[in-house]
């Protein structure tokens, strides 16, 4: 497979000491200041919590590069804008399904966050959003690593999820969050096809196999090379090892 080359990454996450915060029982991301990312007031008010993270993301990795260069961008998420569908289901249930606003439906679909990156910066190219859950961004970054031994020069991918306390709630009492640190945030890479001066890392092969749970598929870089160190499979060994 052609090698994949990390030149940029972007990440709104939560705190490093991994703790969670405003008495909530999940790690809630530590969001920027988004005014001076999102200039356009009018198109930053509209958006909800998540679009606002994974716009905001993007367009940080994106960073001086030309619009022009990126020929796709690749989003994906494993339960969508949450707080928006949940505000469409409560007024669906509140009015008695009459008289809706359909703003929060239209925020709630999968590709907003990729859709408005395209839009603000004009980019008419590949836009793609996977939901698949626990594969989301896997499929996502298969997919671009496949556009570019297509030829495709530069993919920006990225991935995306809020929590909410109803999903939460939910999630714990279906078990889905036993023995996991529940979260958000948003990360965002810009792949390329040559290494170009600096390169952050290469991806050199992606390697598909089943974890310890079942039914819970992964997938995983088999080699990948970062400042110096490699971590190889990624399940089956989770050190790194310096590769010098």
């Amino acid at each position: 497979m052609q090698p994949v080359y990390i030149q940029r990454i972007a990440s709104i996450h939560p705190p490093k000491d991994h703790s969670p915060g405003n008495n909530r029982p999940y790690l809630q991301a530590c969001e920027p200041d988004y005014k001076d990312i999102i200039t356009n007031a009018t198109l930053r008010r509209r958006m909800s919590r998540i679009v606002k993270m994974g716009v905001a993301c993007g367009l940080e990795c994106m960073g001086e590069l030309s619009p022009e260069k990126i020929q796709g961008i690749i989003t994906a998420t494993g339960l969508g804008c949450l707080t928006d569908t949940e505000k469409f289901l409560n007024n669906l249930l509140d009015n008695e399904e009459r008289m809706l606003n359909p703003t929060p439906f239209i925020q709630s679909t999968f590709n907003t966050i990729g859709a408005q990156i395209a839009l603000i910066h004009q980019i008419h190219a590949y836009n793609m959003t996977y939901v698949h859950r626990g594969l989301s961004f896997e499929s996502a970054l298969l997919d671009a690593m496949m556009k570019i031994g297509e030829g495709s020069e530069n993919i920006l991918v990225g991935a995306i999820d809020e929590m909410t306390e109803t999903s939460y709630t939910i999630q714990q009492r279906l078990g889905v969050l036993k023995g996991i640190a529940a979260g958000e945030g948003a990360q965002f890479f810009l792949l390329s096809r040559e290494a170009g001066e600096h390169p952050l890392a290469e991806i050199q092969e992606t390697d598909y196999r089943r974890n310890q749970l079942p039914n819970h598929p992964f997938f995983a870089t088999k080699w990948f090379r970062m400042s110096g160190y490699s971590v190889v499979g990624y399940r089956e060994k989770q050190e790194a090892t310096q590769s010098r």
